[in-house]
C-alpha cells in the first residue's frame, strides 16, 4: 500500500465512515484509520440487537436520507402498553405516557455501518491501526501507527472522529497540543462512555402479551432504565446501568449477568428468569472508547459543539458527535459533524 495521501481519517465509527463515503464519492484520496478490528466505534450490534446506540427520531435528516439510500428498514420503539416503576417502596404498572416516536433499524445500527463501510473499497481502510502520534510541520503531516505495519504515514490533512477527550489524552503531538486547547477537549465529556447496557433475550415477548410495554425505571438497580429491544428475529429486553463503573468492576461477569436477570425478575415476573441470554458491554472500560476521566456516569446530555473544528492552521479537523452543535452526541450529530469537516476540508 501506499504511504503519502490527501486526507487520512482517524476512527471509522459512523462519522469517519460516512466522511470516506462522501470523499470516495467525489474521487478524493484519502486512508481510514480504525484502531479496533471492526468499524462502528460506539455502534456496536450483536445478533441483531444494539449495545451501542439504538435510536434515532424521524427529525433526523441525514439518518433518514441514509436509511432511505441503502432500503434499510426503520421500525419503531415498542411503547404500547403499561410501564413498570419501581422506587424501592415497591414495584407499580403505570399507564406509558411516552409520545415521543422512538425509531430503530431492524438488525441494528450495524445495518447502516455496514452499508457506509460497503461503499469504502478494502484497500482504503486500515483496521487495528491506532495512531500513537502525530508530527505536524509547514509542508505535511506525519503518523505513526502502533498496528503490525509498524508504519509511517503521510497525509495533507488529518480528520479526527475521535471522542474529543480520547484524542487530547492518547495521542502524542508534536508540536504538543497548545495547553489550552488540551484542556478544552479534555473537558467534553463522551457521551454514554461511563455507560454500560444490557440486552437480555427471550423465548417470547411475555411483556407484550401481559399488556406492558416492556419499558420501566427502577432505583433499585444495577439498571435504572428498561425497554423492549425485539426485533423480528429475537424477543428481547434492554437496559442501561444505574451502576456506576466502580461498582460494575467489582462484579464478575456472571455475577452481574445474575443481578440483571434477578432485577428483571422482581420487575416483569417469573418468566424473565429464564432468559436465553444475557449480553453486557461496559463502554467505560473500553480503552478505545473511554479514559479514566469517564468513570463517572452523566446525569444529563451536555451541551456539544465546537466553534472551531480546526487545529494546527487546519492541518487537523475534528469531527464526531461530541463536535457537533446541532444533535451532539446523537447518530444524527456524527453524520452532521463529517459534512462539517468535509466542508472545512
Amino acid at each position: 500500500m501506499k504511504r503519502e495521501y490527501d486526507i487520512i481519517i482517524a476512527g471509522a465509527g459512523l462519522a469517519g465512515l460516512y466522511l470516506a463515503s462522501i470523499l470516495q464519492s467525489r474521487g478524493q484520496d484519502y486512508l481510514l484509520l480504525e484502531a479496533r478490528n471492526r468499524t462502528g466505534g460506539r455502534v456496536l450490534t450483536e445478533n441483531g440487537h444494539d449495545l451501542g446506540p439504538s435510536w434515532f427520531w424521524p427529525n433526523q435528516p441525514r439518518i433518514a436520507s441514509l436509511i432511505q439510500k441503502f432500503q434499510l428498514q426503520p421500525i419503531p420503539q415498542h411503547q404500547a402498553g403499561d410501564l413498570i416503576y419501581d422506587n424501592g417502596s415497591g414495584v407499580k404498572r403505570l399507564r406509558n405516557q411516552s409520545q415521543e416516536p422512538w425509531m430503530r433499524i431492524e438488525g441494528g445500527i450495524s445495518a447502516l455501518v455496514n452499508a457506509l463501510e460497503q461503499a469504502i473499497p478494502q484497500e482504503r481502510m486500515l483496521l487495528e491501526s491506532p495512531i500513537t502520534r502525530v508530527s505536524i510541520d509547514q509542508s505535511e503531516t506525519l503518523l505513526a501507527l502502533s498496528n503490525e505495519l509498524g508504519m509511517a504515514l503521510r497525509c495533507r490533512r488529518l480528520v479526527s472522529t475521535l471522542p474529543p477527550r480520547l484524542l487530547a489524552n492518547a495521542i502524542e503531538f508534536t508540536p504538543d497540543l497548545p495547553e489550552l486547547q488540551r484542556e478544552l477537549l479534555s473537558n467534553i465529556p463522551t457521551w454514554m462512555a461511563g455507560h454500560a447496557k444490557a440486552v437480555i433475550v427471550y423465548p417470547r415477548p411475555f411483556w407484550i402479551n401481559a399488556g406492558l410495554s416492556g419499558d420501566a425505571f427502577s432505583q433499585q438497580g444495577p439498571l435504572g432504565e428498561i425497554h423492549d429491544a425485539s426485533n423480528s428475529e429475537q424477543a428481547a429486553l434492554f437496559g442501561f446501568f444505574v451502576w456506576d463503573f466502580s461498582k460494575r468492576k467489582g462484579f464478575s461477569a456472571f455475577d452481574l449477568k445474575r443481578a440483571v436477570t434477578e432485577q428483571l425478575t422482581g420487575l416483569f415476573g417469573p418468566e424473565a428468569a429464564s432468559p436465553l441470554g444475557v449480553v453486557i458491554k461496559d463502554w467505560t472500560g473500553d480503552n478505545l472508547t473511554a479514559t479514566s476521566a469517564d468513570e463517572s456516569m452523566l446525569s444529563y446530555h451536555p451541551r456539544y459543539g465546537l466553534d472551531d473544528i480546526s487545529l494546527f492552521d487546519g492541518k487537523v479537523i475534528l469531527a464526531g458527535s461530541e463536535t457537533s452543535p446541532e444533535y451532539g452526541g446523537f447518530l444524527e450529530g456524527a453524520l452532521a459533524s463529517a459534512e462539517r469537516a468535509y466542508a472545512a476540508l
